[in-house]
């Protein structure tokens, strides 16, 4: 793996735990889902091949995040629970569908320019 690959699927990893501890607290899902299909279009837009790896880094790190907060007891608003952990597993919709998109989008500006 190269020295840019480590770093994007470290942020990439950074980027889903920093935007599931938010959903921990925040009954706003749409705008969670929207960071999240914005994080997973950065890393497809700057490596679009293997683009479901960064859908699959960005988007599984919230299920951790939420099965973290379950095992430490974390205090949250709405509870946590393995149940609510296999329910945010619906995340990697999100970050599979930005990475994807930008991936392609990055794809089709490459073909036109050419």
């Amino acid at each position: 793996m190269r020295d840019l690959e480590r770093s994007l699927v470290g942020l990439g990893f950074f980027l889903g735990f920093v935007i599931g501890f938010a959903s921990l607290f925040s009954d706003d899902m749409p705008i969670i889902a929207v960071l999240l299909f914005l994080a997973a279009a950065v890393l497809g837009f700057a490596q679009p091949a293997g683009a479901w790896r960064w859908g699959l880094t960005v988007g599984l790190a919230v299920p951790c995040v939420t099965l973290a907060a379950w095992v430490t007891h974390l205090k949250t608003p709405y509870g946590t629970s393995p149940a609510a952990a296999l329910s945010s597993a619906i995340a990697l919709v999100f970050t599979i569908a930005g990475s994807y998109a930008r991936a392609l989008t990055a794809r089709l500006t490459a073909v036109a320019r050419n």
